[in-house]
């Protein structure tokens, strides 16, 4: 496992080095008052590699890259949200 982090807030994670393909995924819970989250993948770099926008949910989401280099992920929320990334 190349990162796991968890919260109820805002974050940004720690960075992770990726050298081939891997896997995001994020669960998160946005029922009842907590409203939305967005979570955007973002390089060392300032290049950006799309994320995931959901409201009044709660669910799972798994994204694949096939891109390489040095990454974090920022999340903003109210939501209860756990993310991790494996190769």
């Amino acid at each position: 496992m190349l990162l796991q982090s968890s919260g109820e807030s805002d974050a940004i994670t720690k960075s992770f080095t990726v050298k081939g393909s891997w896997y995001l995924e994020l669960r998160y819970d946005c029922s009842g008052d907590a409203d939305s989250i967005i979570m955007q993948v973002a390089g060392a770099d300032s290049r950006l590699l799309g994320g995931i926008t959901e409201k009044n949910v709660q669910g799972m989401d798994v994204r694949h890259y096939a891109v390489t280099g040095t990454f974090h992920i920022e999340i903003s929320t109210k939501c209860k949200w756990q993310v991790k990334v494996t190769a």
